[in-house]
C-alpha cells in the first residue's frame, strides 16, 4: 500500500476560499475610491496591493479592426507567503459582482474562518448592499495529498465504501483518475440551499523542488476540490449589511454550515489512517 501525506503536517487543505457574489456588477468611480480605502484599512494584513482592470471589446462593422480599452474595476490586496515562492498567503478580490478572500497557508478553521470574515465583513460594507443585495455566499476547500509511489490507488487514501466513489474507481486500481459530482443540501436554520461540486482527481505528475523540475522523479497527486454555493431561500433578499455582517449572522452560519457539509464529506471520503493524519478520526 502506498503512504499518501497530506499538503500540510496536521491538515491537508491546500486552499480555502470565501466569496460572496451580487445581484449586478460592482462599478463606479466612487467604489474605486472606497476601495483604495479599504487597501488601506486591510494594509497591516495584505500590505500589497494592485488595481484590477475589464477589457471592452467595441466591434464596428465599418471598420477593418475592433478596438479594445480598459478601465479600473477593482481592486486585489494581498499577502506573500514567507515559504514558497510567487503564491499568496492571504488574498482579497473585489471585481465583477463578487469578493473573495483566500488563504494558501490553512491551520484551523476558527484562526482561518475568524480572518477570513473580518476581511470579507470589510470589503462587504464597501457596498450599498440595500441597492445590490448579496444572492449567494460560496465556500470552497481544496485538500490535497501526496505519495511518492507512482502506482498508488485510490484505496491507499480513500475509504472503499465511501458514497462519494463509484465502484469502477475502486475496482480499477489506476493511479490516474477522476470524479465530478454535484448535490444539493437544504439547510432550513438560515434558510439556504447548499449546491456541493466535489471533484476528486489523482494523477502522476513531475516532481519539483523550489519550482525546478527533478528529471526522472514523479509523483503521485489527488485533489479534492469542494465547492459550496449558499443560495438564499427566503425572503426578503440579502440586503441588510448588519444582519450580513452580525458575529451570528447570516453569513457567519452560511460558512459555518458549508464547513460541516466540507467536514462530513471528508470523513466519508478518506480512510481511517488518512483521518488520523489530518486529525478528523471518527475514533
Amino acid at each position: 500500500m502506498a503512504t499518501f501525506n497530506p499538503v500540510r503536517q496536521d491538515n491537508a487543505i491546500d486552499e480555502i476560499a470565501f466569496a460572496v457574489h451580487f445581484k449586478l456588477p460592482l462599478a463606479g468611480e466612487q467604489l474605486l475610491k472606497d476601495l483604495i480605502d479599504l487597501a488601506t484599512e486591510v494594509s497591516d494584513l495584505l500590505p500589497h496591493y494592485e488595481i484590477t482592470n475589464s477589457l471592452t471589446l467595441q466591434l464596428n462593422a465599418q471598420q477593418s479592426t475592433n478596438q479594445t480599452s480598459t478601465k479600473p474595476s477593482g481592486i486585489v490586496c494581498y499577502k506573500k507567503s514567507e515559504h514558497v515562492a510567487n503564491r499568496q498567503e492571504w488574498t482579497l478580490r473585489v471585481d465583477g459582482n463578487r469578493i473573495v478572500v483566500a488563504c494558501s497557508e490553512y491551520s484551523s478553521w476558527g484562526k482561518v474562518s475568524s480572518q477570513a470574515k473580518e476581511l470579507l465583513f470589510k470589503a462587504l460594507r464597501k457596498i450599498d448592499v440595500k441597492s445590490n443585495p448579496v444572492v449567494e455566499a460560496v465556500l470552497q476547500c481544496v485538500d490535497k495529498f501526496e505519495a511518492t509511489d507512482t502506482n498508488a490507488t485510490a484505496i491507499d487514501i480513500f475509504n472503499a465504501d465511501s458514497a462519494y466513489l463509484t465502484k469502477h474507481v475502486i475496482e480499477n486500481g489506476g493511479s490516474s483518475w477522476h470524479i465530478h459530482q454535484g448535490w444539493f443540501k437544504d439547510i432550513d436554520e438560515i434558510q439556504a440551499k447548499l449546491l456541493n461540486n466535489l471533484n476528486i482527481n489523482t494523477y502522476n505528475k513531475q516532481y519539483s523542488e523550489k519550482e525546478i523540475i527533478v528529471q526522472g522523479k514523479t509523483i503521485n497527486e489527488t485533489i479534492v476540490s469542494h465547492l459550496i454555493r449558499i443560495q438564499h431561500t427566503g425572503n426578503p433578499e440579502l440586503s441588510n449589511i448588519e444582519e450580513l455582517t452580525a458575529d451570528d449572522g447570516y453569513l457567519a452560519k452560511a460558512f459555518d454550515a458549508a464547513h460541516d457539509l466540507n467536514k462530513e464529506a471528508i470523513r466519508d471520503l478518506l480512510n481511517n489512517a488518512m483521518l488520523d493524519k489530518i486529525g478528523l478520526s471518527n475514533a
